[in-house]
């Protein structure tokens, strides 16, 4: 096994020595002030870490790096966080300098983080080393270092060492844009918002502000497909027009809408998971980067032959390896977990296409639990969390006791029935996103409730009454209505 060794400053060597410490193949870090020459021979906060370059790459590391410090601020505190990364030698010299300009398009403004070379180092105070890890219940630790490691959780979840950073509670509550994108969807009625507009491009308009509206609420994770109407164009019009820093985006390809914004088609969208098909959408979709961080496969069932397509793997491994991007797919219906299992297979010198898995998950379908085993390192995006409206609908009265539940909990916790059965999908999946699927503020504002309050353990256990069994679920889903 090669060890290297690589130094990092920018920030306060108690978060960048923590930041480090989190990731697999990190094998040790010393936390203390690093020197350089000339000009900045100075001794400045920084850390050494040695890393295995089999098990995570130089790339990633200073990826991690400039995304978790301000490396595009030269403000006055830059003599004691000095951002640079420090050399050991001339091929990693050249590979930083590269590895920065790679990277630049990530950030709107220029990046001033300098490749110097290593001269001395001066390691911290016994008392002071392994800071983060040893008093996690430091103010400094929960204001200052716990929002970096949530970042990276949320963003490098595939190179993080989960069981270091489990105390963490990381869930979040993303948008869903199946019903933003087109006037109707498959839902319970009542829970729907009905969406008056005169033309397409007001129809569009709305929805942007919309879109808006939920950033200024919160929401910092957005997941669209071009099946979705206009929700991608709506995306790239927001994304464009708006900051959109810390913001992130996925998106499938697969799907096709059809129904021309008829609110009677007979047929709204069409699956086809062609290599075609990929390319043409591929081309739209790239214009989400570089706030596109996850590209799915649309709706992967065990009948879809899209996963023993060898050109469309091939491809998908150019996408992810190109854009350095996630490559992940959504799956529905009965047999979800055989899906996760057969795409869990699909590698290429033994590295795992697939990093994200997206799936349906709530009160009345919690049979993705038996697949836990195979998430443990991936991102998951929850779908459906209150199963297209039927968990607070009365008209679905062989419900009622699972309502009367969620009350009781509601008015434990000063919530809303729907901020429970969120809250339900969010604890399950410790730092997963759960996606909200509201057209609406009021929704919307109601389901982010859910991120204020968290349940107990005996309190998820007591769900688990209600699960029905698969084939029943989805027999039931697919009797509702588009509306």
């Amino acid at each position: 096994m090669s060890i290297i060794k690589i130094g990092f400053g920018g920030s306060c060597h108690w978060c960048t020595e923590a930041i480090f410490q989190s990731l697999i193949g990190v094998k040790e870090v010393k936390q203390g002030w690093i020197s350089s020459v000339d000009e900045n021979e100075s001794f400045s906060e920084a850390v050494i870490v040695s890393f295995n370059p089999d098990e995570i790459s130089l790339t990633v590391l200073i990826e991690i790096h400039l995304h978790t410090h301000s490396c595009t601020a030269n403000h006055s505190m830059r003599e004691k966080y000095r951002s640079a990364i420090y050399y050991f030698n001339d091929e990693e010299k050249n590979s930083a300098i590269d590895i920065i300009k790679q990277l630049q398009p990530d950030f709107n403004n220029q990046i001033i983080t300098q490749v110097l070379p290593f001269s001395n180092f001066k390691l911290n105070i016994e008392e002071q080393l392994n800071y983060y890890h040893s008093n996690p219940e430091k103010p400094f630790c929960q204001n200052t270092i716990n929002p970096k490691l949530s970042y990276l959780i949320k963003n490098f979840s595939k190179v993080i060492d989960k069981k270091k950073l489990s105390h963490l509670d990381v869930s979040d509550i993303g948008l869903g844009t199946a019903a933003i994108g087109r006037p109707v969807y498959i839902n319970v009625n009542e829970n729907s918002e009905k969406k008056e507009y005169n033309t397409v491009a007001e129809y569009k308009q709305n929805g942007v502000n919309f879109i808006k509206n939920a950033h200024k609420l919160g929401i910092t994770h957005f997941d669209t497909s071009p099946g979705y109407g206009i929700a991608e164009d709506m995306l790239i019009d927001f994304l464009k027009e708006n900051n959109t820093s810390g913001i992130t985006v996925s998106t499938k390809w697969g799907y096709t809408y059809v129904a021309n914004f008829e609110k009677e088609a007979i047929q709204h969208e069409i699956k086809d998971h062609s290599y075609e098909k990929l390319i043409t959408q591929w081309e739209k979709s790239k214009q989400l980067l570089p706030n596109l961080n996850l590209y799915q496969i649309h709706s992967v069932t065990l009948e879809s032959d899209v996963l023993d397509n060898f050109k469309i793997i091939e491809e998908l491994y150019k996408i992810k390896k190109e854009n350095n991007i996630d490559i992940g797919l959504s799956t529905s219906g009965p047999f979800q977990k055989e899906v996760v299992v057969k795409a869990s297979q699909v590698k290429e010198n033994g590295v795992p296409l697939f990093t994200s898995f997206q799936f349906t998950f709530n009160i009345l379908d919690q049979s993705m639990k038996e697949a836990e085993d195979l998430l443990m390192d991936k991102k998951i995006i929850i779908k459906e969390a209150l199963a297209n409206g039927r968990l607070l609908s009365k008209e679905f009265q062989q419900y009622d006791a699972i309502r009367k539940k969620l009350d009781e909990l509601a008015n434990k916790y000063k919530t809303t029935q729907d901020a429970i059965a969120i809250r339900f999908c969010m604890d399950s999946y410790p730092g997963s996103i759960t996606l909200s699927g509201a057209n609406s503020e009021e929704h919307l504002t109601s389901n982010l409730i859910a991120k204020k309050f968290k349940l107990t353990m005996n309190e998820l256990e007591s769900f688990k009454e209600f699960a029905l069994d698969s084939k029943i679920y989805w027999d039931e889903r697919k009797q509702l209505k588009w509306n």
